[in-house]
């Protein structure tokens, strides 16, 4: 059920990916300045991959901590 469920979120919210306004320009500024950006969260790996990647924004961020409750 859980697989399933978030099969459905991802094809429904795959469209409506937007990142916060400057994000990317912030994040490029960052690496071009050889500080490193890290990111924490509790969301699930999958989603955390499928926004990173739909906003093609992984590869900025040296450390990804995911915390698992």
């Amino acid at each position: 059920m859980g697989l399933a469920k978030e099969k459905a979120y991802q094809t429904l919210y795959q469209n409506h990916i937007k990142e916060v306004n400057g994000l990317t320009p912030f994040l490029q500024k960052l690496n071009q300045n050889n500080i490193k950006a890290g990111l924490a969260t509790m969301g699930v790996p999958s989603s955390i991959d499928f926004i990173l990647g739909g906003l093609n924004i992984k590869s900025y961020f040296q450390e990804i901590t995911i915390e698992i409750v």
